[in-house]
């Protein structure tokens, strides 16, 4: 099992709140779907999980 919480994410230089208090669970055999709009956190959310935004502090 994966337990992820994303308590706060901005961009730094303009303070743009991307993402709070986000919550994923992940339970083995599991299949996800990350699906919304343009702009929504999807591609910041895979980053963030994959450990490749270098800017996020937990």
């Amino acid at each position: 099992m994966i337990n992820i919480l994303i308590s706060k994410k901005e961009y730094e230089n303009n303070n743009i709140l991307i993402l709070e208090n986000t919550s994923i669970k992940i339970n083995k055999g599991d299949k996800i779907l990350l699906e919304g709009e343009n702009g929504s956190g999807k591609t910041t959310t895979l980053n963030i999980i994959g450990l490749l935004d270098s800017t996020f502090r937990t």
